[in-house]
């Protein structure tokens, strides 16, 4: 590998732990067993930066603790080191030949013909034995990395048909994953997000969905498994999101769709048709289900999925949403008709009831309305 290589592999994992995580930060982790962790300790000690003085033995031995961790990164490193550092260790006490053989015994253990062919030769004199020392000592080396390489070859194999059993339980149920996902990600009215009844969805579906083949919960035994995961599967909701986002809705039967399922789509519908929109999902919501901007005119709604007319409450409710955040605008969508009363009320108190079909017009009928 050269340098070239070796800055490449690290740019993703760098760019998390230089940046991201101090000294201490890293010890901490790498003793929970996070490889990457590791790594970025032995790497900063190979460059000397991160508050970690150079010293090539003390990121040897990090890279040792990375690649015993399964981290591919590291295993290379050290194989570029085996291959410019290999050297026979020879005892003073004993003889050259019991040296070799020594060394030998210990490089081919898992090749018997080999090795008796070879100890067989050593009868050769010292001489000989010096002129064909080179020649052993790469054969050894040779047959160790080739071993080392199908074993490196079989994991990332292992590793890639895992990943692909993942993505595929990921994808099987991307649609409940996807409604989780509007359910739990919270947002205040100061812009913060908060994530942690997502990542606690996630646990849940990595514990009874993804662990019940027994290959993927082993490999995702470690706890270091799980930000990685978790990105994988909130990338692959964001990506369905944009996907659904920009349709057309014509293949949604709106029948069908439960209260909650309504009021998101109709959250998509206005993002579609380029509104900022959120479903609140909150206790004390006083009535909103969703909250929404265009343009700066900021509109409260609520969602009716009903099988009969909508009558006086649904309005009332909204009324006293508009008024509790101060919304320019209230309105309420349905797949339902209004009662009478109830748009009398509305025309009263400004209030836009709304067949859902009439989302998409909606920023238009409130611009010409503010021109």
């Amino acid at each position: 590998m050269n340098t070239v290589d070796l800055e490449s592999n690290n740019a993703r994992i760098m760019t998390t732990y230089k940046t991201h995580f101090t000294k201490e930060q890293l010890f901490e982790l790498s003793e929970k067993g996070n490889s990457d962790a590791k790594y970025s300790i032995g790497y900063r000690y190979l460059k000397g930066m991160g508050g970690l003085a150079k010293n090539n033995d003390l990121a040897i031995e990090w890279f040792k603790k990375a690649a015993e961790s399964g981290n591919l990164n590291a295993i290379k490193i050290l194989k570029k080191s085996e291959l410019s550092n290999i050297k026979l260790k020879v005892d003073p006490d004993l003889t050259l030949q019991d040296s070799l053989r020594s060394f030998i015994a210990e490089t081919l253990p898992d090749q018997p013909h080999l090795l008796l062919n070879l100890k067989n030769q050593l009868s050769i004199s010292k001489e000989s034995i010096s002129s064909g020392l080179i020649f052993i000592l790469l054969l050894a080396y040779l047959i160790g990395t080739l071993n080392k390489a199908r074993k490196v070859l079989k994991l990332i194999k292992k590793k890639n048909l895992l990943d692909k059993q993942i993505d595929e339980l990921i994808n099987h149920h991307i649609k409940a994953l996807a409604l989780k996902y509007k359910q739990t990600v919270k947002q205040d009215e100061y812009g913060n997000v908060f994530y942690d009844q997502w990542e606690t969805a996630i646990r849940y579906f990595i514990k009874n969905v993804l662990c019940k083949n027994s290959d993927i919960k082993n490999h995702l035994a470690r706890e270091a498994h799980f930000k990685e995961l978790k990105q994988r599967i909130t990338s692959a909701v964001i990506v369905y999101e944009q996907k659904g986002v920009n349709s057309d809705f014509k293949n949604i039967n709106v029948e069908h769709l439960s209260p909650i399922d309504f009021e998101h789509y109709c959250a998509d519908i206005l993002k579609a048709n380029g509104w900022k929109a959120k479903v609140t999902q909150a206790s004390s919501d006083q009535g909103i289900d969703i909250i929404a901007e265009y343009k700066n005119i900021h509109v409260a709604f609520q969602c009716k999925k009903y099988s009969s007319p909508v009558g006086n409450q649904a309005v009332q409710q909204i009324i006293a949403g508009k008024q509790y955040i101060r919304a320019d605008i209230a309105a309420v969508i349905s797949n339902a008709r209004y009662t009478a009363s109830a748009k009398q009320l509305a025309d009263s108190t400004g209030v836009h009831l709304l067949h859902y079909s009439e989302l998409k017009r909606f920023k238009d009928l409130l611009l010409k309305s503010a021109a």
